[in-house]
């Protein structure tokens, strides 16, 4: 019996788990999905009886992992994949068929039946910022000041608002970012901004009231 643990390899959360399950006596495959699908292979079978079953290739070893007991899923964004094409539309294509496809096969295998930890689905309802503070606030929670916009005058005007009241704000990005270029490894975190620093046009964005933090708890 094994664990699949899904997520991108840098990730030393997936290793931690890794470890911790061996010293138990547990089993565990990997599933990086950075390395996919150049480095590792995965196959879904469907026969008119029903049966699904699917074929994880990976470092020359073939496992079925159709029975996994146990599934531990850290969210990844959709452009994580190991494509490289010479046509940027065409890559951009790939990396949403990569990324339509792993979705595909968690959310109709058998394994779906088995203990998940993070199930696909419920992370990405915790990847949506607007669903989030909508359901806060319906069980009565107050949130800070907030606009989700593509305008840069409403952005403009929000952070002017505030700033009126002597409060700062932050710029939150609506979805997770990994800088990968030249070798690099990061993230877009939250940052305070001010309205003269909104040098771009009409793109996405979260701004939000900066609220100084007594203690912080990242519960979902």
């Amino acid at each position: 019996k094994n664990t699949l643990i899904i997520g991108v390899k840098e990730d030393p959360a997936n290793l931690i788990i890794g470890n911790s399950l061996l010293e138990k006596g547990y089993h565990h495959i990997y599933l990086y999905v950075d390395e996919f699908p150049a480095n590792n292979e995965l196959s879904l079978e469907i026969s008119c009886n029903g049966l699904h079953v699917l074929r994880l290739l990976q470092n020359n070893t073939e496992y079925e992992i159709s029975n996994i007991v146990s599934v531990y899923c850290r969210p990844y964004p959709n452009d994580v994949f190991n494509i490289k094409h010479q046509s940027s539309i065409v890559e951009r294509f790939l990396h949403r068929e990569c990324y339509a496809l792993l979705r595909m096969i968690w959310e109709t295998l058998p394994i779906k039946n088995c203990l998940w930890v993070n199930p696909w689905s419920n992370s990405e309802m915790a990847e949506n910022k607007g669903l989030q503070m909508r359901l806060a606030t319906q069980l009565g929670l107050c949130i800070p000041k907030t606009i989700i916009t593509g305008s840069k005058k409403r952005a403009e005007n929000f952070i002017k608002d505030l700033k009126k009241e002597n409060k700062q704000v932050v710029l939150k990005t609506i979805t997770g970012f990994r800088n990968q270029e030249r070798g690099e490894r990061g993230g877009a975190f939250v940052t305070t901004i001010t309205d003269e620093e909104l040098g771009f046009k009409n793109y996405p964005l979260v701004l939000q009231e900066y609220v100084e933090k007594d203690y912080e708890l990242r519960i979902t």
